[in-house]
């Protein structure tokens, strides 16, 4: 059975107005997929490539040109040869919403909806209320629900976004960034409607977030893009895709003195800190090359330890 999403082998360069990074690549040999019930977290530090994958896999960048290549195909429908069906299956939640801010929320219904197949203005509007921006099918306060979305709050208008994406007939979730926006009250709410949307097992989930505990929370596969780590340090690899077990399997974090640490091989360590307070490494598990007095001294790294120091380096 084929994947609900596959991206295979996708490459996208952007255009540079610096001569310097004129031959940059934004994004090199992407590959991954999305199984149906699957919610998958993108992660990587800001530059890294994460807004331009979003932005190809919902066709606002398109594949153009000898230097763009790759495959990105929802079920049977290719972004290229089929693009109409492939983007009808996609719902989306922007930092940046492409929706008209000069619009209501309401009138993004009315104008946008019929573009998407299966939408449901009933349900838009029920959406709208159970997130506040209506109440009994009445705009809430002074008319939030008839005023532009230049005048809502940025939490506001990714509530619209995603009332609008869950009201009509998609297959797959793309969220940039909109665990922040989010005000905490209403952020329980918010993963239990990911939850719900992926519980069917029909349905798929891509989420980007600088927050690596909440995703760690509501993630099954993690997506981690950034450098290559050659000279450059060039951006828009894959350097990690799968389980979140699997990536916490490969690091342990040692604490211990800092003579210890120091004389632990180079090559073991992603990363450590050394003061006479208290002194850690996160290093590459490899129990033949630990020695044996640090084992005792070694344990699970969370995931925001395994990103912080392999994104920072070994700072000594």
């Amino acid at each position: 059975m084929n994947p609900l999403f596959t991206c295979k082998n996708l490459t996208k360069r952007l255009e540079s107005k610096s001569e310097k990074d004129a031959h940059a690549y934004s994004l090199n040999q992407v590959s991954f997929s999305i199984e149906g019930g699957e919610v998958v977290g993108l992660i990587g530090r800001n530059g890294s490539g994460k807004t331009s994958l979003i932005n190809t896999i919902l066709g606002l960048y398109h594949l153009k040109g000898d230097s763009d290549g790759g495959e990105l195909r929802m079920q049977d429908h290719d972004s290229r040869s089929d693009q109409k069906e492939y983007r009808s299956r996609i719902g989306f939640v922007l930092t940046d919403t492409p929706f008209s801010l000069q619009k209501s929320p309401l009138e993004i219904g009315e104008t946008y909806g019929p573009f998407y197949p299966g939408f449901s203005m009933e349900r838009y509007k029920e959406l709208l209320n159970t997130f506040g921006l209506l109440t009994n099918g009445k705009p809430k306060g002074r008319n939030k629900a008839r005023s532009a979305i230049k005048n809502l709050s940025t939490g506001e208008v990714l509530k619209v976004q995603l009332a609008f994406a869950l009201s009509y007939e998609n297959k797959l979730l793309v969220l940039d960034e909109p665990i922040a926006n989010l005000d905490i009250d209403f952020r329980e709410e918010f993963y239990r409607i990911l939850r719900d949307y992926v519980s069917d097992e029909q349905h798929g989930i891509l989420i980007s977030s600088h927050n690596i505990d909440e995703l760690e929370s509501i993630s099954d596969q993690l997506l981690w893009i950034g450098s290559d780590g050659n000279a450059g340090e060039r951006e828009g690899y894959v350097k990690y895709f799968g389980t979140q077990e699997e990536l916490k399997e490969a690091y342990r974090m040692v604490e211990a003195d800092g003579d210890s640490l120091n004389s632990l091989d180079d090559q073991m360590i992603v990363g450590k800190d050394i003061s006479a307070v208290h002194s850690r490494a996160l290093v590459r598990i490899d129990e033949a090359r630990l020695p044996s007095e640090l084992r005792s001294c070694a344990r699970y790294s969370d995931l925001k330890e395994i990103f912080y120091y392999s994104e920072r380096g070994n700072g000594k």
